[in-house]
C-alpha cells in the first residue's frame, strides 16, 4: 500500500510476501551481511511471514528497499518481529518506522494480542520502537494528560495498541517523564521534588520488573543506577520526536 507521509521524491509501498520460499532464496544473504548474529529462517514453517518495502520509480517500476520477518505464535496469540532490514541507500527516510507500523497493523489484522520484538534489542532500535509506540499512545483514546501514571492498564494497551509488556513498560516510563518531570516546571519546589521522586520510583520499579523477567541479566551484572541513568537520558528527546510525528 502507498505511504503518503514521506517526501514525494521517495514514495515507498509495503506488501506482504505471498511466496516466502522464493523471496527468501533471493534475499537470505542480506541479514547475514547487515545484522549481527542473524540466522536464516525456516521457510517451510508456515508461521513465518515477511513484509517487504519497495521504492516506486517514475516508470511504475519497483526497487527493493528492505523487509521485516514476523513469526506467528498461535497458542499465545503473539506476533514476533524477528528481523528488520533497510538497505543502506534507503536509510534515514523513516522506512524502519514504516515497517514497524506495518507489523503492528498486520498483528491487529491477524487478531493477535501483541507484537513482541526479538531480543536482544539494540539501543537504536529500542529508541525507534519507543518513539513509534509513544506516538501511537498519544493518538489513542488511552491518553489523558490528567491521568495518574499508575492507572495505566496493560490489558488495555495490549488490546488497543498490541504492545508487549516490555514496550508497555517503555511507554509508561515516558508518560511518567512527561507528567512528573516535563510538565512540573511551574510546580512549587516541595511538589516538584515529590514528583521527581515518584518518577524515579516508577522507572526503577519498571527496570526491576524487566530484570526479573530477563534470565540473561544476572544479579551481579545488573546495576540499577546505571540502568536508570541509561534509560532516562533519552526520555526527553523521544517524547519530542513522538509529538512531532503526531503533529505531522
Amino acid at each position: 500500500k502507498p505511504h503518503t507521509n514521506l517526501s514525494a521524491v521517495f514514495q515507498p509501498c509495503v506488501a506482504l510476501v505471498k511466496d516466502l520460499p522464493m523471496f527468501h532464496h533471493l534475499v537470505q544473504f542480506l541479514p547475514l551481511l547487515y545484522i549481527d548474529a542473524a540466522s536464516a529462517i525456516d521457510v517451510t514453517d508456515d508461521n513465518w511471514e515477511t513484509i517487504i518495502i519497495f521504492e516506486e520509480t517514475p516508470d511504475d517500476g519497483l526497487k527493493f528497499a528492505g523487509f521485516s520477518t514476523l513469526y506467528r505464535f498461535t497458542e499465545t496469540k503473539t506476533l514476533r518481529l524477528s528481523q528488520i532490514l533497510i538497505l543502506p541507500p534507503y536509510r534515514k527516510k523513516g522506512l524502519g518506522g514504516l515497517l514497524v507500523n506495518s507489523a503492528y497493523e498486520h498483528c491487529a489484522s491477524l487478531g493477535m494480542e501483541s507484537l513482541e520484538v526479538e531480543t536482544p534489542i539494540s539501543e537504536s532500535f529500542q529508541k525507534l520502537l519507543s518513539k513509534i509506540n509513544y506516538s501511537r499512545f498519544l493518538r489513542s483514546n488511552l491518553y489523558d494528560i490528567t491521568q495518574s501514571v499508575e492507572d495505566l492498564n496493560y490489558d488495555e494497551f495490549r488490546t488497543s495498541l498490541k504492545l508487549s509488556e516490555l514496550q508497555f513498560s517503555k511507554v509508561k516510563m515516558l508518560f511518567a517523564y512527561e507528567i512528573l518531570v516535563k510538565n512540573n516546571v511551574e510546580e512549587k519546589k516541595s511538589e516538584k521534588e515529590g514528583q521527581l521522586k515518584q518518577y524515579h520510583k516508577i522507572v526503577t520499579d519498571e527496570l526491576f520488573k524487566y530484570k526479573e523477567k530477563n534470565e540473561e541479566l544476572e544479579d551481579d551484572s545488573f546495576d540499577i543506577n546505571l540502568a536508570f541513568a541509561s534509560e532516562i537520558e533519552w526520555h526527553s528527546s523521544i517524547i519530542k520526536k513522538a509529538r512531532k510525528i503526531i503533529q505531522d
